[in-house]
């Protein structure tokens, strides 16, 4: 038996160095691709240990997955929790504190001190798998539902899946420059970024970045009100490829804890703001009327108004030096959070 600590100890090393030393993009949101993230040796590891089916449940057609709760340790084998239990309590939470420590500085932006003191994850480590049956996912953002997440992750993991689709980047039509965040028409911004009912349009007619599936490739998108993104259905993922390929995905969604969110956000705007008005308000088969019509029209516009605002401020910070938190702030609080 290998010691859990010290097996991870170098691995955490060159994650961490690999991750630091990415620079940011900013088309359509700002993000980070990293290609060989993790060493040859850990990649067999994490496909050989690769959980059983009965681990798995279905969260839509062809696409599986297994969030790694410890409560749910018992739906693995001795063997895979070998390997899994130190990844998911030392390994992961490393690699994921290091993407902090990238965009640190727009966090500090956007969340104010709150990244640095309610910083963990929405979920816990995700595995995910595809079976032929998966046709991808619609464009969407995750902030209807979650704006309280920072960022989310993918690691692509799989070396004999060459086929899989990767994620695609939305950027609103019409605009100068990269970025979704602008505001020179912050009001035309806020229509869009509320109006869910338009995105698969947007794709259509927008520019987009596909960020492909390429075995041992990180990719962490800043999630936001204009976080964009799909798994296309199109050139990428032809029959052959869907056919083939597996799929196999980690996935994660770091977060600023939701109750100090909320409360912060409902001092701005002098009423009472909580997640489970926000989300049945915002939810894409609403149908409002009355008050609530009245609340999401001037309330919530008001919110999505400021955040817009606050992420495009974080945006045009991106050229100016200076700013980072170091991984160790949010790793101390990941890894006291693992769900």
């Amino acid at each position: 038996m290998l010691g859990r600590h010290v097996e991870f100890s170098d691995a955490i090393t060159r994650t961490h160095d690999k991750i630091v030393a990415t620079q940011i993009e900013g088309f359509a949101v700002p993000h980070i691709v990293v290609d060989d993230v993790l060493s040859p040796g850990m990649v067999e590891r994490v496909n050989a240990n690769w959980p059983g089916p009965k681990a798995f449940g279905p969260e839509m057609p062809g696409n599986f997955i297994f969030h790694m709760y410890q409560r749910d340790y018992g739906k693995m084998s001795d063997a895979e929790r070998e390997f899994w239990v130190p990844f998911n309590e030392q390994f992961w939470p490393a690699m994921i504190a290091s993407c902090a420590q990238v965009f640190s500085p727009i966090l500090k932006v956007v969340f104010d001190d709150l990244s640095e003191q309610h910083f963990g994850l929405d979920w816990p480590l995700t595995l995910a798998q595809g079976t032929p049956e998966y046709r991808g996912v619609n464009v969407h953002t995750h902030f209807w539902h979650a704006p309280h997440w920072a960022f989310t992750v993918l690691l692509y993991i799989d070396p004999a899946d060459t086929l899989s689709s990767g994620t695609a980047l939305h950027r609103i039509g019409g605009r100068s420059g990269e970025s979704n965040y602008a505001l020179d028409d912050l009001d035309e911004t806020v229509m869009i970024a509320m109006d869910q009912l338009r995105w698969e349009e947007l794709g259509r007619q927008s520019p987009m970045n596909i960020i492909s599936y390429k075995p041992n490739r990180l990719f962490v998108m800043l999630d936001g009100p204009l976080a964009i993104h799909s798994v296309r259905s199109g050139p990428e993922s032809t029959r052959k490829a869907i056919s083939n390929g597996r799929r196999r995905v980690l996935r994660c969604h770091a977060k600023v804890h939701h109750a100090p969110f909320y409360d912060e956000h409902a001092r701005r705007l002098g009423v009472p703001f909580g997640p489970h008005e926000y989300t049945r308000l915002m939810d894409w088969g609403a149908k409002l009327e009355g008050d609530d019509l009245k609340f999401r029209d001037t309330v919530i516009r008001r919110f999505y108004r400021e955040r817009i605002a606050s992420y495009a401020q974080a945006c045009a910070a991106l050229s100016r030096p200076g700013g980072t938190i170091g991984s160790d702030v949010f790793l101390r609080q990941a890894r006291e959070r693992v769900p």
